[in-house]
């Protein structure tokens, strides 16, 4: 009903930079929330995780949980799953730039043969995949709610056009390799 958000910068580095996003006041109308979220992001990698803090979680439904996803790929053709990683990838993916709204830009269509998100859940949380067909499509996770009122995540994106990870099977061994990194910090 009256949900706020705010942002602040917590370390803008050459090594790394992470933004601090607060949801205060969230009434899902299933219960009240508010959450930390930690996003960041690290030079000379093709990824950025989050670390999501409950600071209020108030459901009225015992069942409730923890969640997040990403909205499938347009054009999506094949999806790898397995565990708490889930990739979309697309393929003939069109293309408008600027976008209808920015007047007075000249308008440029392009096709990309290949282009992919990712989303992995650290597997210690026991993330449960679920397909949500509203919206376009989402790959999301259950995460059941845990005394430290938190989860991590890693995120990633790759296209035919990126200096890196230009195809479906190097995306996948990119992110793969991230993942199990990501589970198994140094």
């Amino acid at each position: 009903y009256n949900t706020r958000y705010s942002r602040d910068v917590v370390v803008n580095g050459p090594m790394r930079s992470i933004i601090l996003v607060r949801t205060m006041d969230w009434r899902s109308g299933k219960g009240l929330y508010s959450l930390e979220q930690y996003y960041t992001a690290y030079a000379d990698k093709y990824y950025s995780t989050c670390r999501a803090v409950f600071k209020t979680f108030t459901p009225e439904e015992n069942k409730t949980a923890f969640g997040c996803g990403m909205r499938a790929i347009m054009n999506q053709n094949d999806v790898y799953q397995k565990g708490g990683a889930v990739i979309s990838f697309g393929k003939d993916v069109v293309i408008e730039s600027p976008s209808p709204d920015e007047k007075g830009q000249e308008k440029v269509r392009a096709v990309l043969d290949f282009e992919a998100l990712a989303l992995v859940v650290k597997d210690k949380y026991q993330p449960r995949y679920q397909w949500v067909k509203s919206y376009g499509g989402n790959h999301c996770f259950r995460i059941e709610a845990n005394n430290e009122m938190s989860f991590e995540y890693l995120f990633a994106g790759a296209w035919s056009e990126g200096l890196e990870n230009k195809t479906r099977d190097e995306f996948q061994s990119y992110v793969l390799k991230a993942a199990r990194e990501f589970n198994n910090p140094i």
